[in-house]
């Protein structure tokens, strides 16, 4: 029988993030979040559950060249990655609330944050339970005509398996006052 404390989740006392090097968040995703690669030019965090890393947030602008999701470029960023050492009820939306109010502290015009749900792999409960709204589909440039081309869609891109698996994209749309709109 699980205990009180594991029936009720983590407790926001229980948790902190605080910053850490790029590089490192991108050790750690390559070695143990199922993509096994880095994402470049962001900013990570360090996930701590009572006193012990825990997982890494990668925060970074989405990798488009304009208006995303009806977001002009410097008012939304991108969950990159996000990767939990193990699953405790309620860690990755209670890590993820102190991970954003850094990040709105950091970048001030950060009005929303945009991410990709891998539906092969995932329901999208995180994003359900931390505010997120489904946003529609993501492209799939790895279907294509282009990939013939250009491995993935793009010049020099090798096609991932994981790049022609429908991803659902969420966002969170966020007030003046940080919190999310509901």
């Amino acid at each position: 029988m699980r205990s009180a404390h594991e029936r009720v989740g983590v407790q926001r006392a229980d948790v902190a993030v605080d910053w850490m090097p790029l590089r490192e968040a991108n050790a750690i995703v390559t070695a143990h979040h199922y993509l096994h690669r880095p994402r470049p030019a962001g900013t990570a965090q360090r996930i701590i559950y009572r006193g012990v890393p825990a997982g890494v947030f990668i925060w970074a602008r989405p990798m488009v060249s304009g208006v995303c999701c009806g977001f002009e470029p410097k008012a939304i960023i991108e969950l990159a990655r996000m990767y939990l050492t193990d699953n405790q009820p309620n860690l990755a939306t209670a890590s993820f609330r102190r991970g954003l109010a850094m990040i709105r502290q950091k970048y001030p015009l950060v009005r929303a944050v945009v991410s990709w749900c891998d539906r092969t792999r995932f329901d999208g409960a995180f994003y359900r339970a931390a505010g997120f709204k489904l946003h529609g589909m993501a492209r799939l440039r790895s279907l294509e005509a282009s990939s013939k081309r250009h491995g993935g869609g793009r010049r020099g891109r090798v096609t991932q398996e994981d790049r022609l698996h429908p991803k659902d994209r969420y966002l969170l749309t966020l007030r003046e006052d940080g919190n999310a709109n509901e």
